[in-house]
């Protein structure tokens, strides 16, 4: 669903040229405030700009380019919201205003910036894949839209669709890549990324391999390849020494991966020199935590943590909560434990995540034993209706899985998509996880109703591939 910011900005904006003739202002008809006649603008398929018959291609182009490169709710993403809202007014029939519309979702989504449910962004995506002339893109929009309910068959599907219409853009090697990491095959992941970098493309714009970087790392990371992860991060800084994200995300790495304080510090600086950002202060406040919590727990004088949580940029909870997600931040979390500084295992983070939701996100087995052993609630669901059983079982954590099974946790809720403990399971084909929880009294119910919203017609030979169990 595109969301209608009504927001103006002049025509004085810089103009910048696109594919095909068309200029970044003439896509956002907010812009138009009145015609040089002093004449309201006529925002229609029968009047130039908008007759260009690249004109559609060519702004959801220019849209997508601005969701690729917003790192906070800034005015790209605003600026997204008029070119969505141009593209559906000349044309209420085209697939390009559902595409970009989930595509923007999901970019919010993933950004934290606001709550958005999968369920919209499947159904924009899916729109588009119906609207004809059908454009293979559409379904690499569905196959990512797919991923993010777990349906990594469906995402399967719909990536093959785009292949056999005659996709083969870096879109496409992106969403293999993906699918390749859910499916746990790291080393093709990685592999599709480095080898479509390696071909020269005009499709390969430096919004799209600051991305792949950035994704390999993250694979590197997940690996615990550390250097290579770093390797991809300054190669990622090098296309564009006036972006920060890279210089964000290397810091990212050496304090919530590696635990490096001051590394963290001094990169923060350098992309603070480009651009201040909210990530670089936050990463200020976790470093300052991580440095007395290592202190505090091998018994050394600690700086007075009262005046840390006064001068911190992140409020003590949100840094108990998030630091439990990552390898490198554990410690605060298990520091502020047992100094008491948080008395409250059930404190949340600004989107209702607990602790033990935030470790079992992150895979970190010994928080969740931990807090387990510390009574945390493991049904406890954040403002998505997700608990910690959902992401153990997107992990494949087993041992962590029958930890909160024993512990009493449920196992036949959804969250606000949908989605079920078991659904994972059997999108997984995880057969080991889906006998585990049907021990435990998992239902198929919420899996062939969550089915039915996603259109998958062969779910019973999904659920059969993974008995024996009767259903």
């Amino acid at each position: 669903m595109i969301r209608f910011l009504f927001l103006a900005c002049l025509m004085s904006c810089t103009s910048l040229s696109i594919a095909g003739g068309i200029h970044e202002p003439s896509c956002n008809a907010r812009r138009i405030l009145v015609n040089r006649d002093g004449s309201k603008p006529i925002i229609s398929k029968a009047v130039l700009p908008f007759s260009n018959p690249a004109f559609e291609k060519d702004c959801y182009a220019w849209a997508k380019k601005l969701i690729l490169s917003a790192a906070t709710h800034n005015g790209n993403l605003d600026e997204v919201d008029g070119i969505l809202e141009t593209l559906l007014t000349i044309n209420p029939e085209s697939a390009y205003p559902h595409m970009g519309a989930a595509e923007l979702q999901m970019r919010i989504r993933e950004l934290n910036l606001a709550e958005v449910t999968l369920s919209n962004i499947y159904r924009e995506a899916e729109i588009a894949t119906r609207i004809k002339p059908i454009l293979p893109e559409a379904f690499i929009t569905l196959g990512r839209a797919a991923l993010l309910m777990h349906c990594v068959s469906c995402a399967e599907l719909h990536a093959e669709k785009a292949r056999r219409l005659g996709n083969t853009s870096p879109e496409l090697v992106m969403l293999l890549s993906l699918i390749d990491e859910q499916r746990g095959h790291l080393t093709d992941a990685k592999q599709k990324l480095t080898q479509a970098l390696s071909r020269p493309s005009p499709l390969l714009s430096p919004e799209v391999k600051t991305d792949f970087y950035l994704r390999l790392a993250s694979l590197n990371a997940t690996e615990r390849k550390y250097a290579e992860a770093k390797q991809s991060l300054n190669l990622a800084i090098a296309i564009d020494l006036e972006n920060p994200t890279p210089l964000i995300a290397l810091a990212k790495l050496q304090l919530f991966w590696l635990g490096d304080a001051q590394a963290a510090i001094k990169t923060t600086k350098e992309s603070y020199q480009i651009k201040p950002t909210l990530d670089a202060k936050k990463i200020g406040s976790f470093a300052s935590y991580l440095a007395w919590a290592e202190a505090y727990l091998v018994g050394k004088k600690t700086e007075n943590i009262n005046r840390i949580m006064q001068t911190a940029f992140v409020s003590p909870e949100e840094i108990f909560v998030e630091s439990a997600k990552y390898n490198g931040l554990a410690k605060i979390t298990e520091a502020m434990l047992k100094a008491k500084v948080i008395k409250n295992t059930e404190v949340q983070d600004g989107r209702g995540n607990t602790a033990l939701l935030a470790a079992s996100m992150g895979n970190n087995f010994y928080l969740v034993k931990l807090l387990i052993h510390q009574h945390a609630n493991v049904n406890a669901q954040n403002s998505s209706g997700e608990r910690a059983l959902s992401f153990l079982v997107l992990n494949g954590n087993r041992d962590a899985i029958s930890m909160v099974l024993k512990a009493g946790t449920e196992v036949n809720y959804t969250d606000v998509d949908g989605t079920s403990p078991l659904s994972i399971a059997v999108f997984k084909q995880d057969k080991v996880t889906f006998n585990q929880l049907v021990d435990f009294g998992a239902s198929t119910k919420p899996v062939l109703e969550l089915a039915i919203t996603l259109g998958i017609i062969d779910i019973h030979n999904l659920i059969n591939k993974l008995l024996p169990v009767r259903i």
